[in-house]
């Protein structure tokens, strides 16, 4: 932190300890000068200094406060930091995109059935199969990630889709239960977004679907935070700007899988630096 901002943050935490020093004085002296205006009007002008006292205090203090408040970001910072890999828990609701196939695609998606668990947890190829080049492939991965050896078991996924996509949502489903058999997927409930599948270019209807969603989960989760994971991968660069400022700032786990295939997983933390470092 630049010095004249530790200057300022300092400034106003002194400030607002002095405010709130005097406003406490000014209200006991203020009070104590009631008595004294009933019984004689020669109170007059003690009680009207206690008054003025007891305003400058309050005016003081409520500066303070508000300046703090509006330099807020020199005190907290939020910070989107790498969980690892091994010591994630896990997440028992996970919220994801769906990007639309092309017809050539789809009729190549009926390949994803027969792959093997084995083929989602390794790292893709320099130069992958046109198959392991559909986008169904990264959300196929991060499931049999999140079904692969954490404490918490998935459970409860909630897919948004776009009004092109919306309509493969059933296809997916069925090709992810075939393709991740043996980890247990067949206890997890699949459900797509409430109402009509967003734009996905519109930026604000996607931000009230992953909200919509993040409700949808905690409801069914028992309302435990941590359990929901957002994942980020899939869909347009407006769904990844619209879920990465929903986990960011409600401070939940938020998931990629990069371009080989890794599944990573990150989280926003807010903190506060220390003023007195150089």
């Amino acid at each position: 932190m630049m010095w004249w901002k530790k200057a300022r943050v300092l400034g106003l935490l002194a400030l607002s300890v002095i405010g709130a020093g005097w406003l406490g004085d000014s209200a006991a002296a203020l009070f104590s000068a009631i008595p004294g205006l009933c019984a004689s009007r020669l109170a007059f002008g003690e009680f009207g200094l206690a008054l003025l006292w007891f305003l400058v205090s309050f005016g003081l203090f409520c500066s303070a406060l508000v300046l703090l408040y509006r330099h807020r970001s020199d005190v907290i910072h939020t910070s989107a930091r790498a969980l690892p890999a091994t010591g994630y828990a896990g997440h028992a609701a996970l919220i994801m995109a769906l990007s639309n196939l092309r017809p050539d695609q789809t009729q190549l998606a009926e390949g994803l059935r027969s792959l093997g668990i084995a083929c989602f947890r390794k790292s893709a190829a320099a130069d992958p199969p046109l198959l392991e080049r559909l986008p169904w492939m990264q959300n196929l991965r991060l499931l049999c990630d999140s079904l692969s050896g954490r404490k918490e078991t998935l459970r409860y996924v909630v897919i948004i889709a776009s009004p092109e996509s919306d309509p493969q949502v059933d296809l997916f489903e069925s090709i992810a239960r075939d393709a991740l058999k043996g980890l247990g997927i067949e206890s997890v409930v699949f459900e797509r977004q409430e109402g009509v599948a967003p734009d996905a270019n519109d930026f604000d209807a996607l931000l009230l679907h992953v909200e919509r969603a993040h409700t949808r989960c905690l409801r069914n989760m028992g309302g435990r935070r941590g359990r929901v994971c957002i994942d980020i991968t899939s869909g347009t660069k407006i769904y990844t700007g619209a879920a990465t400022s929903f986990a960011v700032t409600r401070g939940i786990p938020f998931s990629y899988v990069d371009n080989i295939g890794r599944v990573h997983y990150a989280m926003a933390r807010v903190e506060l630096p220390h003023l007195l470092e150089p």
